[in-house]
């Protein structure tokens, strides 16, 4: 039977893309691309192509609010002050006229890493290696020339063939119709070997076909990720060193995201594809999880998906190698043994086979010194284990800390409310059909759906308006997050953010992530990053 690819994981995945705020570009059918595909070794990490249309960056510049425009404003002006003192070259004067219109990086990672090595020495042994293409080799050498005057001395020497110039600040040769340049010695002469050799991003299984699947005259960006060499650094940088003969597989061959520049917002559409050694496969005939027609559209934050149990063996897979996984599994096993009474496992994830969802709902006006409320929606095939999970965690709750569990009618249901002594805190639990459990914590929220909703998220205009346009019809989960509503509603709670970071926030309006099925060998991951003045 195919497996389910976990949404959860899709949008952790696509959520770290963006906060690293990668600004990328690539038109597949161009000379440029197909000749960086015969540069970039086969080990590279992550390969990306960065745009330098200006056409391109007068659009992103048009995005978002006056703060966060002029925010990014300065930091391209501090990029290129930064150019200026490394190379005495400035981006408009000295590299535009000669450039093409866009630039690739690739990171490649560090030859020779053993288990023993500490994660510092792994980390720093990365190496960024940029390629520009020529297109006025005259006016690329004077500009060489000038740079001279500040980064020091050129020192040209052979490799195989190639000229490589080296200063103390960088190494440089070119290949093709590409400058290849790095900050050692070594970085261009591995990108040598591999164009001699054939061993490139050319040669990845599974690479050329997510192009053609992405890529198209209008994508205004894209991002390879190289799994396999990411999980490898991933591992090194895990707490409590995982031994090569421990590791599991890498299943995933690759992923690869194509950003585009729409209306109202930035589109990010991304594919992953299992590696050949695989026997994984995943099931086409996923339905859309139709749960979420509980939640109300006023909602700020939901997410919605299928099958949590295979999403937490996936996860507990990833835990054992990736540090950058925000909760440990046995942390977690444990801190609900000794606080609860229960077992993670076979108290809760057992009975969470069907389809589940969790928002942040904001409270009634003036009802609750709280914001929100966080409510968990899981639909069961089976309401008996969950009835006991639910009847041991009240008892628990009951005798070892003394919270009163009562009764209580909300419209013609009867819900179980914890009466808490922190004030504004309350904990609702029930059914809402024979099959649909809830439970919330925060705010009292459970009136705006228990009986069902006016309207529900997934029917709201806001709600669609958020999606991504070129997302998969068949959806087996998304993720939503209504930024303005929800800083309007104090979500943040007393968090107060740097004004960099604030200004940034308060420029989007909304954010949407939704993940299907491709194909049997093949997951589909879209977002669409929708800005305040849009629109409608």
């Amino acid at each position: 039977m195919g497996e389910r690819p976990g949404v959860l994981g899709a949008i952790f995945f696509i959520l770290l893309f963006c906060g690293f705020g990668v600004g990328l570009v690539q038109r597949y059918l161009t000379s440029e691309l197909r000749t960086i595909v015969k540069l970039v070794p086969d080990d590279a990490t992550v390969v990306a192509a960065i745009s330098v249309e200006q056409s391109d960056w007068d659009r992103v510049l048009d995005y978002g609010t006056p703060d966060s425009r002029t925010l990014v404003r300065t930091r391209l002006e501090a990029a290129d002050a930064r150019l200026s003192e490394l190379t005495g070259l400035t981006f408009d004067r000295d590299v535009r006229p000669w450039l093409g219109d866009r630039i690739f990086l690739a990171m490649l990672p560090p030859r020779n890493v053993s288990n023993d090595m500490d994660p510092e020495s792994i980390a720093t042994g990365y190496s960024p290696v940029f390629f520009l293409p020529v297109e006025n080799s005259r006016r690329a050498r004077e500009a060489l020339v000038r740079s001279s005057e500040t980064a020091g001395e050129l020192v040209e020497r052979d490799y195989k063939g190639f000229l490589i110039r080296d200063s103390e600040a960088f190494s440089i040769a070119q290949i093709e119709t590409m400058a290849a340049i790095g900050p050692d010695r070594s970085s261009v002469e591995r990108t040598i070997d591999a164009y001699l050799s054939e061993r490139t991003i050319a040669s990845v299984e599974g690479y050329s076909d997510a192009w053609n699947i992405l890529a198209g005259a209008d994508s205004a960006a894209s991002v390879y990720f190289n799994v396999a060499s990411a999980s490898e650094f991933l591992a090194s940088q895990s707490v409590g060193k995982v031994d090569e003969i421990d590791r599991p597989s890498v299943r995933t061959q690759g992923s690869m995201l194509a950003l585009f520049l729409a209306d109202g917002g930035i589109e990010v559409n991304g594919l992953s594809w299992l590696a050949p050694s695989s026997d994984r496969r995943y099931d086409r005939d996923v339905p859309t999880p139709q749960i979420a027609e509980a939640i109300p559209d006023f909602a700020a934050i939901a997410l919605a998906g299928l099958d949590f149990p295979q999403i937490w063996q996936d996860y507990l897979r990833d835990s054992r190698v990736n540090a950058l996984l925000p909760i440990d599994p046995e942390w977690l096993r444990t801190a609900l043994s000794t606080t609860l009474n229960l077992d993670l496992e076979d108290d809760i994830i057992a009975w969470t086979t069907g389809e589940f969802a969790l928002a942040a709902i904001p409270a009634p006006s003036n009802q609750s010194p709280l914001p929100l409320g966080v409510t968990a929606f899981v639909d069961t095939a089976d309401p008996k284990p969950a009835d006991v999970f639910f009847e041991k965690l009240d008892r628990t709750v009951r005798e070892r800390y003394g919270i009163p569990v009562e009764p209580i009618k909300v419209g013609d249901r009867t819900v179980l409310r914890w009466t808490m002594r922190q004030q504004g805190l309350t904990v609702e639990r029930g059914w809402l059909t024979r099959t649909m459990a809830f439970f919330s914590v925060g705010a009292s929220v459970a009136d705006t759906f228990v009986g069902g909703v006016e309207e529900s998220l997934v029917d709201s205009p806001d709600f669609r308006a958020a999606l991504p346009s070129q997302g998969l019809e068949n959806r087996n989960g998304f993720f939503y997050a209504d930024v303005a509503t929800l800083l309007a509603e104090g979500g943040l709670g007393t968090l107060r953010l740097p004004p960099e970071q604030d200004a940034m926030l308060r420029a989007i309006d909304s954010i949407a992530i939704t993940g299907g099925i491709h194909d049997e060998r093949r997951s589909r991951y879209d977002l669409f990053l929708r800005f305040v003045g849009s629109e409608e």
